[in-house]
């Protein structure tokens, strides 16, 4: 409904998700002194079992990597070794098909399939469940699968699914290898064992080399077929066993540009225009996203804008908290521009609004409206709905902030914070600005940080192959002991826009080491 709709506490408590990611890659093309630069930069939530942890893992046979996993995890899930690295990004490839199942109508436990009925596997599932103190149950439900897959009766007819991931357990092995990869060729062989189905990939390595990769376990599929509705479930010509060889996915190796940038973002416009891959040499079965984000627009337009890039500007571009004028939230917000009012609150906050920059920076006094106005839009494309109406969200974000702030314009340091324990740091950036924070309202009207930017990570490799590395975290490196010195030490590198050093060189580390525990 409308009303559910514009209600921003729906938009923000939806903010703990996983909402998006970034990573770029700038080669000696690009850059001020010939080095090759990444950023790691995929966004999690603040706390919690998918909150990243920094980690770096060594051993005695040549495993040395450091970057992000989550607790529990005995590999690195984005982050470098000595000799390359990469980041993912979520990406959203079409690796579900549904088929429309003919049954007996003699035996429902049978369905047709290439003129004849075919029996049901039925299984027993298990499924443990904890009453109450030491007390379990285990519920036992019976299961139909057929030749495509698990199978479900609803009142609308019986269905079964077939998903590109399904009975894979190679990703163990994928990540392993991914992690003790040391060139390009070895990191893309990893890539083949496909058991990782999706995410899009930014990898650079010392050798000078950068590539984009839309990685998915895409299947094979049969052209003629409109595979975006339920298919005919009778013919096993349409049970796909195969997947999409990786080099015939959006693969860029080297563009002449210099530069590559993924957020969430459409695969055919990951640089510049120029050396984009075309969509029309690739199968429209694959069912790849053509979505732009805000920080797709600012991050291709911050690229352009300069001939080289340093370090410095690199990571200027990461922390960029504006809002493209291209971006689908500028022209939601635009609507309002149009709009006449006799309401004194509303004429305020319309001139509020039509001065914003667009930027989220700490003294900005019109960034609280306007996130607060473009965030239900956000939320609808994020859900496939229709946004709701802008005048309705901007009338109600006009009382809300007034009634928590005593005025419609507070800076947006007042509004958007990060929380530790006792601890209230504001921070900048906003949802979808390359600098992403999202928050959740508190009963004072202030944005509590709990999803976006956590753990960022610039490696480079200067012009001769050397290592250099920096990284922060939102908290820093004891997420769950409150006690410790490192439960907020990163805090306020943090949210001064600031990294540490990794002290990933083996010398380094053993001078910053604090504590060593031997395990037999």
């Amino acid at each position: 409904s409308e009303r559910i709709a514009i209600n921003q506490n729906q938009f923000f408590q939806s903010a703990d998700l996983v909402l998006g990611s970034n990573a770029f890659a700038v080669g000696p093309k690009k850059t001020d002194d010939g080095s090759t630069r990444l950023i790691i930069n995929s966004h999690q939530p603040l706390e919690g079992s998918l909150a990243w942890y920094e980690a770096h893992i060594t051993s005695e046979e040549g495993w040395n990597m450091m970057g992000g996993l989550f607790p529990g995890s005995p590999f690195i899930f984005v982050g470098f070794n000595d000799d390359l690295g990469w980041g993912f990004t979520v990406n959203k490839p079409d690796l579900t098909d549904i088929y429309t199942l003919d049954i007996n109508p003699k035996n429902k436990n049978q369905y047709l399939l290439d003129g004849l009925w075919v029996d049901f596997e039925i299984r027993t599932l298990k499924l443990p469940t904890k009453l109450f103190g030491p007390f379990k149950w285990t519920i036992r439900r019976k299961a139909k699968y057929s030749k495509h897959g698990p199978v479900f009766e609803t009142k609308s007819g019986v269905y079964a699914v077939r998903f590109a991931g399904m009975n894979d357990i190679g990703q163990v092995e994928q990540w392993y290898r991914m992690n003790k990869s040391t060139s390009m060729e070895e990191w893309l062989e990893a890539m083949r064992i496909r058991s990782i189905v999706s995410f899009n990939a930014v990898y650079a390595d010392k050798k000078k080399n950068i590539l984009f990769l839309h990685n998915a376990a895409s299947p094979v599929r049969e052209e003629s077929i409109d595979w975006k509705n339920s298919v005919d479930g009778t013919k096993s010509a349409l049970i796909w066993n195969e997947l999409v060889p990786l080099e015939q996915l959006p693969l860029i190796i080297n563009p002449s540009s210099g530069w590559l940038t993924s957020n969430n973002q459409d695969p055919f416009k990951v640089t510049s225009e120029e050396n984009n891959l075309n969509p029309e040499d690739y199968s429209k079965t694959l069912g790849l996203q053509t979505r732009m984000t805000n920080r797709a627009y600012r991050a291709i337009e911050l690229f352009n804008a300069y001939d080289v890039i340093s370090e410095e500007t690199l990571m200027d571009i990461k922390f960029d908290n504006q809002y493209s004028k291209d971006s689908r939230s500028y022209k939601y917000i635009e609507t309002i521009f149009k709009e006449t009012f006799t309401d004194p609150d509303f004429k305020e906050a319309q001139a509020v609004l039509k001065r914003w920059d667009l930027k989220t920076n700490f003294d900005n006094r019109s960034a609280t409206l306007g996130v607060c106005v473009l965030g239900p839009e956000w939320l609808a494309e994020q859900n496939n709905q229709d946004p709701p109406k802008p005048l309705n969200v901007f009338k109600k974000c006009v009382k809300d902030i007034k009634k928590s702030f005593k005025r419609i314009d507070p800076l947006w340091s007042e509004r958007n914070l990060l929380f530790r324990g006792n601890k209230r740091v504001p921070v900048q950036g906003g949802p979808d600005t390359l600098r992403a924070i999202y928050g959740r309202v508190q009963e004072n009207g202030q944005l509590r940080a709990v999803a976006g930017d956590g753990l960022v990570v610039l490696v480079e490799w200067d012009r001769n192959g050397v290592l250099k590395s920096k990284s922060i975290h939102q908290y820093g490196s004891a997420t769950q002991d409150e006690n410790s010195v490192h439960f907020d030490d990163q805090m306020m590198l943090y949210a001064n826009e600031q990294m540490k050093d990794t002290f990933f060189n083996p010398d380094e580390l053993e001078k910053h080491s604090e504590t060593k525990i031997t395990i037999p």
